[in-house]
């Protein structure tokens, strides 16, 4: 395979739209992509993008957030679609992935980081889709008097059994995982 051309399609605030041609096979092709680089993707540089954040209370509960995704609803449809995700959000220029998930979880669920546990390496969310990376960040949090600034339900829950999915909601593909790995954990404390 051989990279060709790059040609940004669309902009909006925060996301470029861009067509590749590549060689692949002999053939020249195309890829249509999203990506959240300011420099319509052509440098070659691993890029962080955003942060997600696996909060964990004292008394090992996760802290996830339910709010509406309009890519997930029927094109045909009014009915609003929730996922139930772990907190996220971009990272601002100059600040690092930890700094992010303090100010993200902080807005997005009133719960303040009280200590950073791990930091994965950066992470491709889609790469079908786009060229966006992140980090996810493990800690430890606790409650504040701060509400969410956002249209954001918070959830609550030690394992996967603690939540019902409704037909108005969609499990998270990070959080879903995460959660198996928390009840996993929990179990594992019980019979140790």
């Amino acid at each position: 395979m051989r990279l060709l051309g790059i040609e940004k399609i669309a902009e909006t605030k925060f996301l470029t739209f861009l067509k590749r041609k590549y060689l692949s096979g002999g053939e020249e092709k195309e890829w249509i992509y999203a990506t959240r680089r300011n420099s319509c993707g052509t440098k070659l540089s691993k890029k962080n993008n955003a942060v997600v954040i696996m909060g964990v209370t004292k008394g090992g509960y996760a802290v996830l957030i339910k709010e509406p995704r309009i890519p997930l609803s029927e094109p045909d449809s009014d009915k609003v679609i929730y996922e139930l995700g772990l907190p996220a959000g971009l990272i601002d220029e100059g600040e690092t992935a930890e700094e992010a998930a303090k100010r993200e979880m902080l807005e997005e669920t009133g719960y303040r980081i009280i200590e950073i546990m791990s930091s994965s390496p950066l992470l491709a969310s889609s790469p079908g889709l786009t060229d966006e990376c992140s980090t996810i960040i493990v800690c430890a949090v606790e409650k504040t008097d701060k509400l969410p600034e956002e249209e954001i339900e918070v959830v609550l829950a030690r394992s996967l059994n603690d939540i019902e999915i409704t037909d108005d909601m969609v499990w998270g593909a990070k959080a879903y995982l995460c959660m198996n790995i928390l009840g996993l954990a929990n179990v594992m404390e019980e019979w140790m």
